[in-house]
């Protein structure tokens, strides 16, 4: 999963009056003052029972002052950002840990409603 976003981080008010709406728009958009920042999400197969979460993010600036705006915003939020990306990515885990122990537990055949009809297991 690919998500992308034009925006003036650095700034109180960070949208763009023009954002893209399309990945072709998003592509072409060169108009000065912003950053194109493209977050991506994927999750392979590891053996068995497991899998690898990734996690990147791209940013590209559309002029040099923006990019100077850019690298200050990001020397103050930059820690904080990579923590909460941490933290949040260590919860999923944790979940997703707790999730495949009760699949385990009730032998993956899912849990029943209150009123006794099996749901299916998830995942």
């Amino acid at each position: 999963m690919v998500l992308g976003q034009v925006s003036r981080a650095w700034k109180s008010v960070a949208a763009s009056a023009d954002a893209p709406t399309t990945a072709e728009q998003f592509a072409g958009f060169s108009q000065p003052g912003y950053a194109k920042i493209a977050a991506s999400l994927r999750i392979d197969p590891y053996g068995t029972g497991s899998s690898i979460l990734t996690v990147e993010t791209r940013v590209v600036i559309t002029n040099e002052k923006s990019r100077r705006q850019f690298r200050r915003y990001c020397s103050l939020v930059g820690p904080f950002s990579s923590l909460i990306r941490r933290m949040a990515l260590h919860q999923l885990t944790d979940e997703l840990s707790q999730s495949a122990t009760a699949r385990r537990d009730d032998g993956g055949a899912g849990s029943r409603d209150p009123r006794g009809r099996a749901e299916a297991p998830r995942h």
